[in-house]
């Protein structure tokens, strides 16, 4: 698995300043696709609004999809080693049968 020490870990700067440094916060996405891209709409929902309001849309191309479902999942997996499982709440807990 592939660190940030790592030297296999690519190496280049990004700046993140003004809006983009507070983030966007969503607790729902959309994901639909056309035959030469991947869409995924970031929204918010809650109490007292009718409909969810689209925070961040993000386009990609299906590979460069498919390397962030890869890194995404590594992360998660550096994540929950450190600091336990993340419950699935829409996953049924097995162990008690």
């Amino acid at each position: 698995m592939i660190g940030p020490d790592d030297p296999q870990q690519p190496q280049f700067q990004m700046s993140v300043s003004g809006e983009e440094a507070l983030g966007v916060y969503a607790n729902l996405v959309v994901i639909s696709h056309t035959d030469t891209e991947v869409i995924m709409d970031f929204a918010i929902g809650l109490p007292g609004i009718e409909q969810p309001v689209v925070r961040s849309r993000i386009v990609m191309a299906p590979a460069q999809a498919k390397r962030f479902e890869a890194a995404l999942s590594e992360n998660l997996g550096i994540y929950e080693s450190q600091f336990g499982k993340i419950a699935d709440p829409g996953q049924t807990d097995d162990s008690s049968e």
